[in-house]
């Protein structure tokens, strides 16, 4: 494998981490984006960011298997 590969894949896998981390972290103990942003030492912007892109692929996914459901329901 390729350096230039495994660092791509290495940052992905952070990347989801931080984000099983940030979504633990918010959703589930219900801390401020503030002391997520401490806690994880990255700034307060990038932790909203992270928030919102979170919040956009929930609301993706939750479409997509409303759309899935209503499918198998035609089906029967």
């Amino acid at each position: 494998m390729k350096v230039k590969t495994w660092i791509y894949f290495l940052l992905i896998e952070i990347f989801h981490l931080l984000n099983k981390k940030f979504f633990k972290l918010h959703f589930q103990q219900g801390k401020s984006l503030s002391q997520i942003a401490k806690e994880l030492g990255i700034c307060r912007e990038r932790v909203r960011q992270t928030k919102q892109l979170l919040l956009r692929k929930i609301k993706i996914n939750q479409k997509l298997t409303e759309n899935l459901y209503a499918v198998n329901r035609l089906s029967v």
